[in-house]
């Protein structure tokens, strides 16, 4: 392996650790690069929820508050799922992958009338609103 292709965490130290994602972080003094490793990166990670958890938690609260019709029906569909009401497929209705599905609200009055996707076609389709 060529020094170019081995990988190296800019935390633990370690040359050829699998690095699944690479973290990026800007500073003021110009663009400087930090490759962590999964491990190295989970751990920084919880450290700033640990650290931030009062003013994360208030902005996901303010949130719900301005979107309240959103919250509704997200809990009223995971109710029904929970009691057996709704069947959760296991598998997307547009690509048929499977994995995590999640659903789709097209109306939010509507909170039981869901299209189940999977997180890149669910994504696709609300870049596709926020482009018309």
């Amino acid at each position: 392996m060529n020094y170019l292709s081995r990988s190296f965490c800019s935390k633990c130290k370690e040359w050829d650790k699998p690095l699944i994602k690479l973290t990026r972080q800007e500073h003021a003094i110009g663009t400087v690069q930090y490759h962590y490793c999964r491990e190295c990166n989970n751990e920084k990670q919880k450290k700033h929820y640990n650290k931030n958890t009062v003013k994360l938690r208030n902005i996901i609260y303010k949130s719900i508050r301005k979107h309240r019709a959103k919250q509704t029906a997200r809990e009223r569909l995971n109710y029904a799922v929970r009691a057996g009401k709704i069947n959760k497929p296991d598998h997307c209705t547009t690509c048929k992958k499977t994995g995590r599905i999640c659903g789709h609200h097209e109306d939010y009055t509507k909170p039981l009338q869901v299209e189940w996707m999977c997180t890149g076609c669910h994504a696709d389709v609300h870049r596709k609103e926020s482009v018309a």
